[in-house]
């Protein structure tokens, strides 16, 4: 049950962070995509895989 959680918590908390990326980006037109990858990224690796996910789409 615990392991549930914790993967669901992390990919609501993936999906909160790249829509709210997303809403301040706007004033600087910059986004990040919406999918997989990018929620699963940061829910689970939280600011590193924010990092990492920064640095494969500027490269």
């Amino acid at each position: 049950m615990k392991i549930i959680k914790y993967i669901v918590t992390s990919v609501l908390l993936g999906v909160l962070v790249v829509l709210g990326i997303n809403c301040i980006g706007q004033f600087f037109n910059f986004h990040l995509p919406v999918s997989i990858l990018a929620i699963v990224l940061i829910g689970f690796l939280r600011i590193p895989g924010l990092l990492i996910y920064l640095i494969f789409l500027i490269l």
